[in-house]
């Protein structure tokens, strides 16, 4: 995707796990204890500052999909909001355990 120069300045989902979350939300702090070594970004400042222009910038990093707090990506994909990303993670820890 690229980003128009407004929006460079939002921080990129490139690490393993990038968990985009808000303050005060209970699946937030849900996703962050299954993901415990993700990178957290807390987007109260853009959303307070710039709420159009972030909500534009997740819409093309998630390639408008729809996007709820939290927001998880893997490897820079989009994964989606808590309930999706248990099942996402859920799902790898039983490959892990699979007899080849």
């Amino acid at each position: 995707f690229v980003l128009n120069h407004h929006m460079s300045s939002y921080p990129l989902p490139e690490h393993e796990y990038t968990i985009y979350t808000k303050s005060k939300c209970d699946y937030c702090a849900r996703v962050k204890e299954i993901l415990p070594t993700a990178h957290v970004i807390l987007c109260d400042d853009y959303l307070e500052r710039d709420r159009d222009g972030f909500r534009a910038f997740m819409d093309l990093v998630s390639c408008n999909k729809p996007r709820t707090f939290p927001m998880v990506f893997h490897n820079g994909q989009y994964i989606g909001g808590y309930d999706d990303s248990k099942d996402y993670v859920d799902k790898l820890e039983a490959f892990l355990f699979v007899d080849f």
